[in-house]
C-alpha cells in the first residue's frame, strides 16, 4: 500500500511496493561493497475510455544509491537518510564498471492531457530529501520519503552554484511526500568468473555479507558471453582477470 502527496495533492492509493535492490561486489573490488537502490512505481488507473493507456498519472521514483552497509539486510529497517550536501558528498561512488551511484531522487512523470488527449512526460529531481525506514512485519518495512523536487531542466542549471547555493536548505513543504511499504526484492553479486559454481558462492557470499540465508530463485550472467554477444561473437574473450559473472537472486514473498 502506498498513500502519495505529490505537489499537495493525495493521490489514490494503490498496493504497489517499494522495491529495495542491493548490488555486492567482489571482496578484492576497489569500489564500495555494497550498494542499496531503492524504487516505486505508482500508476493513477481510470476506467474511462478516452485515456488510451487506462491511466491518468504515473510515477516512477527511483534513488539510485541509499549510501548505507549493511551486515544484516533486516537492518533496512533501522535506517534514516537525511539526504544534504554533505552527505551527497560521504556517499557518492563509482562502481566497478566506472558508472556513476548517483545519490538523487528521480521522479519520472507522466500524465494525461485532456486537452489533447496524450500524454505529457516530464523529469523531476531532488538532492534534499528525507526517508526512514522502519523495523519490518512480514518483511516489508515502513517507509516514509519527504522530497523537495525541481524540474531536471532546472535542476541541471549548467553553472557552478556557490558554496552558500549548494546549501540552501528548502523552503515550504515537500513537493512529495510517501507513506508506504517497502520489501527487499533482488540482490546481484559480482566475482570472477572462474568459479565452477556461481549460485553455491552466491548463497555462501549472502549469508555472510548480509545475513541472508534463504534467498530465492537465482539467474547467472557470464560476461565474457554477453560482451562477444552485444559486439562480435568472433571477438576473442577478455583476458581472464577481466571475466566476471554476475548472479542475480530473487527473494521470493514469505522468504527470509
Amino acid at each position: 500500500m502506498a498513500w502519495i502527496e505529490w505537489h499537495g495533492k493525495v493521490l489514490p492509493t494503490s498496493d504497489q511496493l517499494a522495491k529495495i535492490k542491493c548490488s555486492i561486489q567482489a571482496p578484492n573490488s576497489p569500489a564500495r561493497q555494497q550498494c542499496w537502490s531503492l524504487s516505486l512505481r505508482h500508476t493513477v488507473r481510470t476506467p474511462e475510455a478516452n485515456k488510451p493507456k487506462g491511466f491518468v498519472l504515473s510515477l516512477a521514483i527511483d534513488i539510485g544509491n541509499l549510501g548505507f552497509q549493511l551486515t544484516d539486510w533486516q537492518h533496512l529497517g533501522r535506517q534514516t537518510i537525511i539526504a544534504t550536501p554533505d552527505w551527497h558528498e560521504r556517499t557518492e561512488s563509482i562502481d566497478p564498471y566506472g558508472n556513476f551511484e548517483s545519490t538523487w531522487l528521480y521522479v519520472d512523470l507522466t500524465q494525461h492531457d485532456p486537452d489533447s488527449n496524450q500524454y505529457l512526460q516530464s523529469e523531476w529531481m531532488a538532492d534534499y530529501y528525507r526517508i526512514t525506514l522502519s523495523p519490518s512485519a512480514d518483511n516489508l518495512f515502513p517507509c516514509e520519503i519527504d522530497a523537495w523536487l525541481m524540474r531536471s531542466e532546472d535542476f541541471h542549471t549548467g553553472a557552478p552554484l556557490s558554496g552558500e547555493e549548494i546549501r540552501l536548505i528548502p523552503t515550504g513543504p515537500p513537493n512529495l511526500r510517501i507513506l508506504g511499504l517497502a520489501r527487499f526484492d533482488s540482490a546481484r553479486l559480482t566475482f570472477q568468473s572462474h568459479n565452477a559454481d556461481p549460485e553455491a558462492i552466491a548463497r555462501r557470499r549472502l549469508a555472510e555479507t548480509i545475513a541472508l540465508h534463504k534467498p530465492g530463485t537465482f539467474s547467472i550472467k557470464w560476461w565474457a558471453e554477453t560482451e562477444r554477444r552485444s559486439k562480435k561473437r568472433e571477438l576473442p574473450p577478455p583476458p581472464s582477470e577481466l571475466r566476471r559473472v554476475d548472479v542475480t537472486f530473487r527473494l521470493l514473498q514469505g522468504d527470509d
